[in-house]
């Protein structure tokens, strides 16, 4: 059984990342400020000692504990920063889903109207309509290919869109609801892919020591292969390839 993931919102992962971010903040000034202090401190303990000044030591080892101790937090405070940062991802994601679905939902709602309306068209025109029609309407300046006056009623096959006209296609509300959805889709995949190789455990490189005749076909010269060969003598090897290894 796989282990269900809480999700946060974005709102809430957004929130989470950013007070983090602010208290690692105030911790990386406040270490800096006590490595200033700190330094001040010891330029002037040898002074202080000869004054007589029985705090002086004490005030040192207190400084360096209190830097030891905000950079223990800033520590913590950055692994927690590393998994906030993985929440706002897997929110972003989630979010993403969540406005495609929506935007699938407009769509369907949409084309559940616009599909009587191809239903009546295509028995008023006695042509099977279906919604490649809806896929973009030209506008602007066009040029018949026959006559220099493009006509509402020429198909794209009879008229071309005037060279100077940049924008010669309106796309349909359909079109880009179905634009959107994809390309929010296509985010949220991205999205995961990345959350994924970034839980892939990092392989350990084998010691040499771990090292056996490798078990390529032929007598193979690839790095492993060679290292192989180096920690063992040529009788072991031979005997390994008389058991079956190849060499």
């Amino acid at each position: 059984m796989f282990q269900k993931m809480d999700v946060l919102t974005l709102a809430q992962a957004t929130a989470a990342l950013d007070d983090i971010e602010s208290r690692r903040a105030q911790f990386i000034a406040a270490a800096a400020k006590g490595m200033t202090d700190l330094a001040a401190a010891e330029a002037n303990l040898g002074e202080r000692v000869l004054a007589g000044d029985d705090d002086a030591c004490a005030g040192v080892a207190t400084l360096r504990l209190k830097i030891d101790g905000l950079n223990a937090a800033g520590a913590v405070l950055e692994k927690r920063r590393e998994v906030a940062q993985l929440d706002y991802r897997r929110a972003q994601a989630a979010d993403f889903r969540r406005q495609a679905a929506a935007k699938q939902a407009d769509l369907a709602a949409l084309e559940s109207k616009t599909s009587k309306v191809l239903v009546e068209l295509s028995t008023l025109e006695s042509v099977e309509y279906d919604g490649c029609i809806l896929g973009a309407q030209r506008i602007g300046a066009w040029i018949s290919r026959t006559t220099l006056a493009a006509q509402p009623w020429q198909s794209t096959l009879e008229v071309g869109s005037d060279p100077l006209n940049s924008t010669p296609y309106a796309i349909p509300r359909s079109r880009r609801l179905r634009d959107e959805a994809d390309a929010l889709e296509r985010r949220a995949l991205e999205i995961e892919a990345e959350l994924l190789r970034a839980a892939e455990p990092v392989p350990t490189p084998a010691a040499p020591g771990d090292l056996t005749p490798a078990t390529h076909t032929g007598t193979c010269f690839c790095g492993p292969c060679r290292r192989a060969r180096q920690n063992v003598s040529p009788n072991e090897w031979a005997a390994a390839v008389e058991g079956g290894a190849d060499a």
